[in-house]
């Protein structure tokens, strides 16, 4: 009975030893399976990092981008503004050459009936002086006159 209960003893350490020595295996294997999600959760917390810190540096640019769009804009929207003044001015600046002749032509002419009638206006003034016995009138006021 002794003996047998030794056997039986001896059964149960031989498959405890066996059972100790691939709980040790699974262990070692595990601790290694461990080190490697380790050293992969880290790897990817840097990189989360360095994308956090990308992304932010992008927002940061982008917002920047937006403010240089709207100035842009704004200078796009004035210059159209003067684009469109300076297009109204050189319209209503734009003549004929044509016109700029026939209107030349036309000042010519009244220039030349205005000194024309201020030498009649100065001959009548003259005789009628002479006939008055010299009396000093003033010549009658007239005024040329240059516009078109």
């Amino acid at each position: 009975m002794e003996l047998e209960k030794m056997l039986v003893t001896k059964q149960q350490n031989t498959m405890l030893q066996e059972a100790n020595a691939t709980l040790k295996a699974q262990i070692e294997e595990n601790g290694k399976q461990f080190s490697s999600i380790q050293s992969a959760i880290t790897k990817s917390n840097k990189v989360f990092d360095q994308y956090k810190k990308d992304a932010d540096i992008a927002s940061k640019q982008r917002a920047q981008l937006l403010l240089d769009c709207e100035a842009w804009k704004s200078k796009c929207i004035a210059a159209a503004q003067q684009v469109e003044q300076l297009q109204k001015k050189l319209e209503l600046a734009s003549v004929d050459p044509d016109e700029v002749k026939r209107l030349r032509t036309q000042k010519e002419a009244l220039e030349g009936l205005c000194r024309s009638l201020q030498a009649q206006v100065k001959g009548k003034s003259g005789k009628q002086e002479a006939q008055e016995g010299g009396e000093l009138r003033p010549p009658p006021q007239s005024s040329p006159s240059n516009e078109v």
